[in-house]
């Protein structure tokens, strides 16, 4: 996952012919539930797996 996710929304006008505009879209359908993950022990470079997930949750 890159550090651009979750950071902007584009609205349905911007990709739907009369789709809704951002001012349309009601704020509750962006928000959802969420988990930190501690993963502070993975290098920058490195690559890892579901197992290296497991038990990490801060």
């Amino acid at each position: 996952m890159g550090d651009h996710c979750g950071i902007h929304v584009d609205s349905p006008s911007h990709f739907i012919l009369d789709g809704k505009t951002i001012e349309q879209v009601d704020v509750r359908q962006l928000t959802g539930r969420g988990v930190l993950i501690d993963m502070y022990h993975v290098t920058p470079a490195a690559t890892f797996g579901g197992d290296s997930l497991l038990g990490k949750r801060a």
